[in-house]
């Protein structure tokens, strides 16, 4: 207690109100000691703790007996502190405790027999904690306080004595009405339940007077708030609803009539809200206050009431509470009166609301999703249930319903109703009957109101067919007929008590489904109808059952199954019947009376015409036949084609669009034909049924065209042999024809419209293609493949065997099915009429159908041969993407091949002497397109692939087997045909490949299996074996294309060897297939596999890759990669190619093409002659090579084992390549990667940047350009040049100009790296010497000797220089300008490495066979000259001084003339000469001009004029003035006649400057002749160009001294 109160302001409810409770449960047993220490903690006029107050209260609730003696002492201490309150807390628990208080006085006073004290002295301490309570704290602006005072107060007055009472009561009643509007509904709980307690009081006896002027303001305030919904969720609106309930009752009790009547007014003109709340006072009102609704008069009152409700109340939350009421004055005995059976019919007609009617609320409201609204189903369900209570639960009850419930039966408003309405006439009939109770049988003459015996019964046997409708409704309605049997006809009741237990049981047994089990449902109840019909035995009570049935066809009006079996029924009916005018006109009656637009309808009318054929063979045909062959009515007439096709008249079709009845008549020709008398059938089909069919066979509607398939259906099982059951099987002959059109309704890609033709040319056949890709069906399309495939069947099945063509097309247009889909409705457009048929109607009906046609081909043609064409077909859909179309095909491959063994089995049983089929060729194919499934994502198409290609390596093995058993004259009846034991590793494969999940798992058992496949496959078969499965690379499933590769992998390295003959085709295929493989795994494991092939057959390997498109692919390029990265295939893959390169067929002559021939002039015979390219296959290897030199892997190959080869040959390649853009583009490609293969990027850089690989593509410059590579390699490989020379010399004799040339040019640059080796040299010069007579190999040689000049070794130079002078020095006069040049050049370079000894004989002769290159036309040549003359100049300082420096002297005018050539060259080369021999002349002036720049520079142009006329004449008249009449000469001639102008006009030029420089002396002394040389230039002024006039005049305006 001290912990409950030591926070004295605090309040913790946690540890304060555990030691409160603990104090509670104390007091239980020690009330006083608790009450007194509590009151010393309450201390005379001080407010104690929060929880003392609280103690206190919940100890009186917990203990009145023993508390309330003490309360007086409590109330004392108590009501002093009341005023004195003023926390919100403390006046709470406060006014609780005190309204507990005041219950705990109640329950006192209510449970103490002899009381130990008068209770009624609290009145008076109640009464003023009420009065002050109620003065001040019910203005409190707390809440809390508010609802805990005015709950207290209607405590407080059951304590009050009357008087105190009395005088409060008139304040206390508008107190509590105006709280209900201060407060907020969720907060009334506290306000009713004080009102309650009030009105308890207020309803005393003693106190009505002044209570009654008050009820009506009462019932007001209580009456809106009992019609607000409730939340059920809500616990304090739920009991305050029950409270304020209660109050009513309380109020009821005293004033029953007031409140009666307050009730019936407002339930007349309230609305939905106000009815519904009036409904739930009255429900109470019945429950509770029985006593004052005894008086039979307000029973009647109260039901009356409720009638206009019952009769015309649409609001479903209404009807659900008038429901309730219902079941509540059942219980009290209303119903009996009169007027109650209309309460009855309430029930069941809302027991009727229709899952139509159920699903437009839940599609209106779905949206709303308002948890308060009562729904169509939620009604159903509780009517469903009052019945039933009303049934079982409530004795008086039982006379109410019995025998009314049988006047719904035949009432079309309680269609809905049946079930539980069957259910209750079964459960009253069982016990009257059983009782034999009075009542129990019916005169039907005096209940006029009861539909008669024969109504009842047609009614409730169509019903019973119904096993899918709500509440086990044919169970209800059989056990009904079982106990009402008495009442209808004595004579069925042994048969139906002991038929029909036998029926429910059937119908209640776990493996029954109304799906599954329908048709034989169906066929029981009629079997019970005609066993009924026959225990009867009257015809007229017979035909009343049928006329019954025909008067209650409106009953199943929008309820085409319901009315499809009635008209089933009535057929059997006739079937019984004997009367044939009746039967005429039940049958018209029937067909007219067919919604023939309603496929139920139609079906039960034609199945209807079939019953009664059964019997009445000839009467229904005459009835059918009647119809068929009325006469066509014109327009404006009626009829029954009036009616069939909508032709005019007054009459009008009672259902259905104009032309659908022809659609059931077409269909009762079927079900005629089917369910005739098999031995009469047959006289009849073709005059009175096949005659009237066979015009209706063009049809273009869908619609007619699925009953014509029924049709075909139809007749083709009851013309089949095991139908008829004939010695001689029945030929049917017009099989084929509606086979034919058959298969032109169902085909999925019909064939496009042929154009007209003559009609008598002979027919065509039609081709057909198959349509594999997915195909989305309409509902009526897919209704007519599920029929056409199994009339298919049908039909197949007749004799005799397909004719080829129609069997082909058949097979085309069947096994297309496998790919159809249910079409799915675009999201912009609305649900189509029929979708939800369509959802349900199930794909694999198809599927099932199209097996049994393929089925039935094979059985009709059991050979290999068509086994195959089938196989093919359903092989196709192998590849589909669609998961569906996959598992289909292989359930169909496996079942067809499973046939095909059974059906051999059968054969062999017959004793047969041979078979026709030997064995299966072709097996590899087979089992490669399966392969790829092997790991397909599905299991069970993997089990199924797994199994097919055990079952055709078993079909291969048994036909092998048979013929050799057969041969060897063993009884087909005596060979084992048990799988052989090699074939059994398969199925332990297939059990744990089925199993397997994890990818790499199923690849592994792959692997075994291709292991098993090797062991097993013939070699014959073994490359198409592998030829198939290459297909499947490139399988639609990325699972499928790897096993695939691991299959492939595996056979062969196992069989690979076994492929000779067969490699280049296969690599072939399988690299073109790798184009289309995207997945990364199966490009490796099919590199894998083409490797292992390469091992073994590398030759036709490397010939397949050869023929490749160029530029190759990626995937090629993959495929090339794997050889260059592996260590065994790298080598000889590259001697491969070389070897083909170098001494290959590597040119092919090529005519020239049509076009180029055309048009040829003289100018173009060259270009129209044949011409040799590259081959294609030199192209290839070249690319080859080039893509294997980009993989890193091939350095060590490269430059540690094949340098030289490589080298080699792709120097070879340039030279066969230079004329041909793509064949050098090629080339190049592969010196690119060959620098970059062996990290040389810094060479490949600068080629790439001075254009060497460029000069490579091109024929004028390819020598320039491997004349650098040979430089470059040289140097950077001087070890490997020994190498590269026997590896090329072979090829200066080849048989190819361009290698010949290459090898040459090759061998001339490597003089220039020789370095020491001396015996590569000899051996580089002897054959470069050799190559000198040669003309094609001249200049390479040429060239190579004269590289000798940058041999290192002295002695080597000195050793070679005598022959390669000799050869150099006479090819200087040689006939090509080109070899002339290339002498020059090797002089040069030999003459600036040579001894002046070896010189000094030739010196004169050298400058002798110079001079005439000065003004060689070839600029080049002039160029060259110019350099060889000034490379002389190395020898003017020796011995050879004077001959050299008198050669200077004779060539000096030339030098001088040419240094102003018109080519640039050659402007420099003679710049370069002058500046080389001028110094040798020993003159200063000469040597300085020559060396100052801005008069004189080698590199660049200067002023010529001036150089020559300012300076450069000065000097040579000063310094050599015995040489200036020689000078002169030599510039007249032969320099006036040259052939460029430049020249002329330099020689004019030097002429005039030199001549006009000349003084007197020196004319003389040298000896001058004005005359010859003024004539000279006089003859240059005549010159055409007029440069050379202008100098000539110029040189003459120097002469005006002479």
């Amino acid at each position: 207690m001290s912990e409950m109160t030591k926070d004295n302001k605090e309040i913790i409810p946690d540890y304060q109100g555990a030691a409160s409770a603990l104090l509670v449960t104390m007091g239980m047993k020690y009330t006083t000691e608790v009450i007194n220490k509590l009151l010393e903690l309450f201390g005379p006029g001080v407010v104690p703790h929060f929880f003392i107050i609280k103690t206190l209260s919940d100890l009186a609730v917990a203990n009145p007996v023993a508390v309330v003696p003490l309360l007086s002492d409590v109330l004392s201490r108590m009501l002093p502190v009341l005023a004195a309150i003023k926390q919100d807390e403390i006046r709470r628990v406060f006014g609780a405790c005190i309204g507990f208080f005041c219950e705990a006085i109640l329950n006192y006073k209510a449970n103490v027999e002899v009381l130990a004290v008068d209770v009624s002295i609290f009145a008076p301490q109640v009464f003023a904690a009420y009065e002050l309570m109620s003065a001040n704290w019910l203005q409190s602006k707390d809440l809390r306080v508010r609802l805990v005072t005015i709950q207290a107060i209607g405590s407080c007055v059951t304590i009050m004595s009357t008087a105190q009472f009395e005088t409060q009561l008139e304040k206390l009643i508008p107190l509590y009405n105006n709280m209900y509007k201060k407060e907020k509904p969720e907060d009334h709980l506290a306000i009713t339940q004080g009102y309650c307690s009030l009105l308890s009081v207020a309803t005393r006896e003693e106190t009505l007077p002044v209570i009654e002027p008050m009820i009506d303001g009462i019932l007001n305030t209580f009456f809106p708030l009992i019609c607000k919904q409730l939340d059920y969720g809500d616990g304090n609106m739920l009991k305050n609803h029950s409270e304020m309930l209660r109050s009513v009752e309380i109020i009821a009790k005293q004033f029953i009539d007031t409140v009666l009547t307050f009730l019936f007014m407002r339930l007349q003109k309230g609305d939905a809200k106000v009815r519904h709340g009036v409904l739930l006072i009255i429900k109470h009102l019945i429950t509770r206050n029985q006593i004052q609704l005894e008086d039979s008069n307000r029973k009647g009152l109260v039901l009356s009431s409720l009638r206009p409700l019952v009769e015309g109340e649409q609001d479903l939350l209404v009807k659900k509470s008038l429901a309730q009421v219902i079941i509540s004055m059942a219980n009290e005995n209303y119903l009996c009166l009169e007027g109650g059976e209309t309460l009855v019919e309430f029930i069941i007609l809302n027991s009727s609301i229709t899952d139509e009617q159920i699903k437009k609320w839940e599609e209106a409201q779905g949206k709303k999703g308002d948890p308060g609204l009562v729904s169509p189903a939620e009604l159903r369900g509780m009517c469903d249930h009052i019945l039933s209570l009303m049934t079982n639960t409530i004795p008086s009850m039982v006379d109410v319903l019995w025998p009314y419930l049988l006047e719904p039966l035949t009432k079309p408003r309680f269609n809905t109703s049946m079930a539980v309405v069957s259910k209750c006439i079964s459960q009253i009939s069982k016990v009257k009957r059983a009782s034999n109770a009075p009542n129990y049988l019916i005169n039907f003459d005096q209940a006029v109101n009861l539909p008669k015996p024969q109504a009842i019964l047609a009614r409730l046997f169509v019903l019973a067919n119904l096993t899918n409708r709500r509440g086990s409704l044919a169970a209800h309605l059989l056990a009904t007929l079982q106990h009402i049997g008495p009442i209808i006809h004595p004579n069925v009741v042994s048969l139906w008590d002991n038929t029909i237990p036998r029926l429910l049981s059937f119908l209640s047994s776990e493996g029954f489904t109304s799906e599954g089990n329908d048709s034989k449902w169906e066929g029981l109840v009629r079997r019970l109808l005609t066993e009924t019909l026959k225990a009867i035995n009257d015809d007229n009570w017979t035909m009343e059952i049928g006329n019954s049935i025909i008067a209650q066809f409106p009953l199943h009006e929008g309820d085409p199954e319901a009315k499809k079996l009635a008209l089933k029924l009535l057929g059997v009916i006739v079937q019984s019947v004997t009367h044939k005018d009746w039967i005429r006109k039940t049958l018209k009656t029937m067909f007219d009376s067919t919604n023939h637009s309603d496929e139920e309808e139609k079906l039960g009318c034609a199945q209807g015409f079939g019953y009664a054929a059964a019997a009445h063979l000839d009467t229904v045909l005459e009835q059918q036949n009647s119809q068929v062959r009325a006469p066509e009515p014109k327009k404006e007439s009626g009829g029954f084609f009036g009616s069939l096709f909508g032709g005019g008249g007054d009459s009008k079709p009672k259902a259905g669009p104009a032309g659908n009845s022809l659609s059931t008549t077409l269909l009762a020709y079927g079900y005629i034909t089917a369910y005739a008398k098999p031995d009469i059938i047959t006289s009849r089909l073709d005059m009175h049924v096949i005659t009237n069919v066979l015009p209706h066979l063009d049809t273009k509607t869908v619609a007619l065209q699925q009953t014509l398939v029924k049709v075909f259906d139809l007749i083709g099982q009851s013309v089949h042999n095991d139908h008829l059951k004939l010695a001689n099987n029945y030929t049917f002959k017009h099989r084929d024809e509606f086979l034919r059109r058959l298969l032109s309704y169902i085909n999925l890609n019909p064939p496009p419209a042929a154009p007209k033709k003559d009609p008598k040319a002979p027919a065509e056949p039609v081709k057909r293609s198959l349509l594999i890709q997915p195909f989305p069906a309409s509902l009526e399309k897919l209704k007519l493949s599920v029929l056409g495939l199994n009339a298919c069947s049908t039909l197949i099945r007749l004799d005799p065997v397909l004719p080829r063509d129609l069997e082909e097309e058949l097979v085309v247009v069947v096994s297309q099915f496998l790919s159809v889909e249910k079409e799915t409705p675009k999201e912009d457009k609305k649900p189509v009429k029929g979708s939800d048929e369509l959802e349900k109607l199930d794909l694999a009906l198809i599927f099932e159908n199209l097996d049994r046609a393929l089925m039935s081909l094979l059985q009709q043609d059991k050979s290999i041969a068509c086994l195959k064409r089938l196989l093919q077909v359903v092989t196709k859909f192998f590849a589909s993407h669609e998961l569906e179309h996959r598992k289909r095909a292989s359930s169909s491959y496996v079942r067809l091949l499973k046939k095909y063994i059974e059906l051999v089995g059968e054969t062999m049983q017959g004793n047969v002497k041979t078979i026709n089929d030997r064995q299966f060729e072709g097996l590899g194919n087979y089992i490669g397109v399966l392969l790829p499934r092997c790991c397909d994502p599905s299991s069970v198409i993997r089990g199924n692939a797994i199994e097919s290609i055990q079952l055709l390596l078993y079909i291969h093995w048994m036909l092998e087997k048979v013929v050799k058993e057969l041969s060897e004259g063993k009884a087909s009846s005596d060979i084992d045909l048990r799988a052989p034991k090699t074939l059994a590793p398969f199925t332990g494969l297939r059990k744990k490949m089925v199993s397997l999940e994890d990818q790499n798992e199923q690849f592994g058992l792959a692997h075994s299996m291709a292991s098993i496949l090797a062991k097993l496959i013939q070699t014959a078969e073994l490359p198409h074996l592998i030829s198939s499965a290459i297909q499947g690379l490139v399988d639609s499933q990325v699972t499928g294309a790897r096993g695939t590769c691991v299959i492939l992998f595996g056979l062969v390295s196992e069989r690979g060897a076994d492929l000779e003959g067969h490699v280049t085709a296969l690599v072939t295929k399988l690299i073109k297939k790798m184009k289309r493989v995207k997945n990364e795994q199966t490009m490796n494991g099919s590199l894998h596999a083409l490797r292992t092939i390469a091992k073994i057959h590398l030759a036709p390997t490397i010939d397949s890759l050869l023929l490749l498109p160029i530029p190759h692919e990626p995937h090629v390029a993959k495929v090339i990669g794997l050889f260059a990265t592996d260590a065994e295939l790298v080598v000889p893959s590259v001697k491969a190619l070389t070897e083909l390169l170098n001494n290959g067929d590597i040119l092919e002559e090529v005519a020239p093409s049509a076009t180029e021939k055309k048009g040829t002039d003289k100018k173009k015979v060259e270009d129209t002659k044949p011409k040799m390219v590259p081959t294609k296959e030199s192209k290839g290897a070249t690319v080859c090579l080039a893509e294997m030199l980009s993989h890193p892997e091939m350095e060590e190959v490269v430059l540690q084992r094949h340098f030289a080869l490589f080298f080699g040959t792709l120097a070879l390649r340039v030279g066969m390549t230079c004329e041909f853009e793509e064949a050098a583009d090629q080339c190049v490609t592969a010196w690119k990667n060959f620098f970059t293969v062996i990290q040389e990027e810094d060479v490949l850089e600068k080629l790439v940047e001075n254009g060497t690989l460029d000069e490579l593509k091109k024929e004028a410059t390819h020598i320039s350009g491997i004349t650098s590579v040979a430089s470059v390699v040289a140097r950077r490989h001087l070890a490997e040049m020994d190498k590269i020379f026997a590896f090329l010399v072979p090829y200066l004799k080849a048989n190819f100009n361009g290698q010949r040339v290459v090898t040459a040019f090759v061998f001339a640059e490597f003089i220039n790296h020789v370095g020491d080796n001396d015996a590569l040299l000899e051996k580089l010069v002897n054959n470069l010497l050799n190559s000198l007579v040669d003309p094609l190999l001249k200049i390479p040689a040429l060239r190579g000797l004269g590289n000798i000049a940058q041999i290192s070794s002295k002695a080597m130079v000195d050793k070679y220089s005598p022959t390669v002078l000799d050869a150099l020095m006479s090819a200087i006069d040689d006939k090509l300008d080109d070899v002339v040049l290339e002498a020059m050049n090797g002089l040069s370079k030999i003459f600036k490495v040579v001894d002046e000894a070896r010189i000094a004989p030739i010196l004169i002769n050298i400058f002798h066979r110079i001079r005439p290159a000065f003004d060689n036309p070839n600029f080049k040549i002039r160029s060259s000259a110019a350099i060889l003359f000034s490379s002389l100049a190395r020898f003017g300082k020796g011995a050879s001084r004077e001959k050299i420096v008198d050669q200077i002297h004779s060539n000096l005018p030339s030098i001088v003339l040419h240094i102003n050539d018109p080519e640039d060259e050659v402007k420099k080369s003679f710049r370069q000469a002058l500046y080389s021999v001028g110094p040798l002349l020993g003159n200063e002036q000469l040597t300085t001009i020559l060396t100052t720049s801005h008069i004189f520079n080698v590199d660049y142009d200067t002023d010529y004029d001036d150089f020559v006329r300012m300076h450069l004449v000065k000097v040579l008249i000063a310094g050599f003035p015995q040489h200036i009449n020689n000078y002169l000469q030599t510039c007249i001639n032969p320099y006036f006649e040259s052939t460029w102008d430049e020249i002329k006009g330099n020689a004019a030029h030097f002429v005039g400057c030199t001549m006009g420089q000349l003084n007197a002396d020196i004319r003389k002394e040298v000896g001058i002749n004005p005359a010859h040389t003024s004539k000279a230039l006089i003859g240059l002024l005549s010159s055409e160009s007029p440069l050379v006039r202008r100098r000539a005049a110029e040189a003459m305006s120097m002469l005006h001294s002479y």
